[in-house]
């Protein structure tokens, strides 16, 4: 009963009502980087933080997930799918190592009935979240040009602008480059260290890119997940592949420091050429991205073209 009186969820409960409690709680441990429960799993259980952090993760785009939430001791989670009687709508993972108190579905509901502040807690913090779910889809709605963790451009609005710049090159006689770039082994990163720091990873590595181009002109955008795109106007092949290998090289040397975690980080890059290599979009990107996975099969860390 001790252990509950050092989580605020439970601190204004009676030492008869703590008891109460203790009969049908559980104390689980959760090691850093594990999966509590992952988005449509069922919904069998409430949690309560005893010791630790986690992240909720949403998908946004088939493997692509994203943090909306971090939460801490005396934070709760789970609650939704109790109450709607649904699968789990987010992931959770332990950024930290864990101590949660999980108490099971065919409890949840002695819980509420145990205490009004209780009930109340959970019912003003379910409103919150889901207010904050709606702020979120408006947000997305109405800036979707630009991806809200990288401040890149999104896969939406680089569609778009490709498609301008090919017409444009096209009327006027010119050349534009394109170079595809995924992180090498970001996946590692992610299941070793956490999806935060293979965000900050994803975060630092865009403003690197995005500093490293001309800004009145470049174009970057997030291509999906970890892979970005670079257009380069009016730009041949042969610079193209010099930006590459520039930005390659930079990314090598720089010393990514996530709360005193070193990471080694690099990058793999394919170049492709409108019209040299290609005269659509499609083939484009698509000569591109068969460059970059050339560049993987040889070793990762480098540039290879169409």
């Amino acid at each position: 009963m001790e252990y509950l009186k050092q989580v605020p969820f439970f601190t204004n409960l009676s030492e008869d009502k703590l008891r109460k409690i203790t009969k049908i709680a559980q104390e689980k441990l959760y090691s850093k980087g594990s999966i509590i429960f992952k988005e449509n799993d069922p919904g069998d259980a409430f949690y309560v933080i005893k010791e630790g952090k986690v992240c909720v993760l949403k998908q946004v785009k088939e493997g692509i997930d994203s943090i909306i939430a971090t939460l801490e001791k005396g934070d709760f989670f789970g609650e939704m799918a109790l109450i709607e009687g649904d699968n789990r709508n987010a992931t959770v993972e332990a950024v930290e190592d864990c101590q949660l108190i999980m108490i099971r579905r065919n409890e949840f509901q002695a819980l509420i009935k145990l205490d009004d502040s209780i009930a109340f807690t959970v019912i003003k913090t379910l409103g919150s979240r889901l207010r904050e779910m709606d702020k979120r889809t408006v947000f997305a709605e109405e800036d979707s040009i630009i991806d809200g963790l990288t401040n890149l451009f999104t896969h939406k609005y680089l569609k778009s602008y490709l498609e301008k710049e090919t017409a444009r090159s096209y009327e006027h006689g010119e050349t534009f480059s394109l170079i595809m770039i995924d992180i090498d082994n970001f996946k590692r990163i992610n299941d070793q260290h956490g999806h935060l720091t293979g965000d900050y990873v994803l975060k630092i590595l865009s403003n690197l890119i995005r500093s490293n181009v001309h800004s009145g002109a470049d174009v970057v955008a997030r291509y999906g997940g970890e892979e970005i795109v670079i257009v380069l106007p009016e730009t041949p092949k042969d610079q193209g592949i010099l930006v590459a290998e520039r930005i390659c090289s930079l990314i090598r040397n720089f010393k990514f420091d996530y709360h005193q975690i070193q990471l080694k980080v690099t990058i793999s890059l394919g170049v492709s050429n409108y019209p040299d290599d290609a005269e659509n979009i499609k083939d484009l990107i698509g000569l591109a991205d068969k460059a970059m996975y050339k560049a993987k099969k040889n070793g990762k860390d480098r540039v290879f073209y169409a």
